[in-house]
């Protein structure tokens, strides 16, 4: 309809146009444009049809939910008929030309294949169904033996966990103000067409690097990643601080921002905070070092951490026992 308008007003502006000549010279013999005249062109164009966007189906609000969740996980509409092939259910099977309609993909999920989809992710099925948050709340603050626990589980069940600290301000534990950090964990729960698809941990903890013992926390956090990095990688990332704000949310999930983030290097070494300047020469905030070391040493972190990997070990070689197959928790 709007291709005809613009046709039918540019014709119009030459019917102006003709009659402006017409009228300063009467003698011109070429034919003016008459209204018969414009029924006979605008007849005589074809007007392309629009096509409808084959991306913009019509989903229902449950359908739409079930798509943003591949979605926010990196997996595009065309991929989520093999993913739900390969690590949901094996059984379903659509014809090739079916394979990227999205309603015929979608109404492949029954209940037991979302209560799957969504532990994979690590999200409530609730929210799939408009109830509650998309992640369980998750606070580490003052709880370091769960955080080791966490970690140490998720190596030996899911083959690897590496974190991400996100910060928007200069760190300086002179300063007293307020300077949050979020931290986010991730595990891999498998690899499509060569990219690899993680189930993503949220920590909901506001951690304030003014706060003294919010900061000896996340100062032996990163010792302790120093000292076991074969087990547990952490990498920190500058943000803005509205991307910084969403992470407080128990709906976001941050694959997107991780991403982004790392394809342009915007990193900061979290270890530069949790060494001596004889341990590490780029070392920062070394003035504080031995209270530090105190604080990680009075929390049983490294003692903790010997206990917690070898339980972890033990209870995954159980389940290898029990499970002839791997078991992905």
């Amino acid at each position: 309809m709007e291709i005809l308008l613009s046709v039918f007003n540019t014709i119009l502006s030459l019917i102006n146009t003709v009659k402006s000549k017409s009228s300063n010279q009467p003698n011109d013999s070429r034919p003016v444009a008459t209204a018969q005249s414009i029924i006979e062109v605008t007849d005589s164009i074809e007007i392309e049809s629009e096509e409808p966007d084959s991306t913009l189906v019509e989903l229902n609000l449950l359908q739409s939910r079930i798509v943003e969740l591949f979605e926010i996980h990196g997996i595009v509409n065309e991929h989520i008929y093999q993913f739900l092939r390969q690590y949901v259910n094996e059984k379903i099977k659509l014809n090739i030309s079916d394979q990227t309609d999205l309603i015929k993909v979608i109404d492949q999920i029954d209940d037991s294949d979302l209560q799957k989809l969504c532990t994979l992710f690590g999200v409530n099925t609730s929210h799939i169904y408009g109830i509650g948050n998309r992640y369980r709340h998750l606070d580490l603050y003052k709880h370091p033996h769960k955080f080791i626990n966490l970690i140490f589980e998720n190596y030996y069940n899911c083959g690897g966990i590496e974190g991400f600290i996100f910060k928007s301000d200069d760190l300086d534990f002179k300063n007293g103000a307020t300077q949050v950090l979020y931290l986010a964990l991730r595990t891999p729960i498998g690899n499509l067409f060569g990219e690899p698809i993680y189930r993503y941990l949220p920590v909901h903890t506001v951690w304030d690097w003014g706060y003294i013992k919010s900061r000896y926390e996340l100062k032996s956090i990163f010792r302790f990643q120093d000292k076991y990095q074969s087990y547990f990688q952490l990498a920190g990332l500058n943000t803005s601080p509205n991307d910084l704000s969403q992470m407080g949310s128990q709906n976001f999930c941050p694959h997107k921002l991780i991403s982004e983030y790392k394809k342009f290097g915007n990193f900061w070494h979290t270890y530069d905070y949790a060494n001596s300047i004889e341990e590490n020469e780029d070392a920062k905030e070394y003035e504080e070092f031995d209270n530090v070391r105190r604080y990680y040493k009075e929390n049983d972190y490294h003692s903790y951490s010997e206990l917690s990997k070898e339980k972890a070990l033990i209870n995954r070689l159980k389940k290898l026992e029990d499970s002839p197959t791997p078991v992905l928790d």
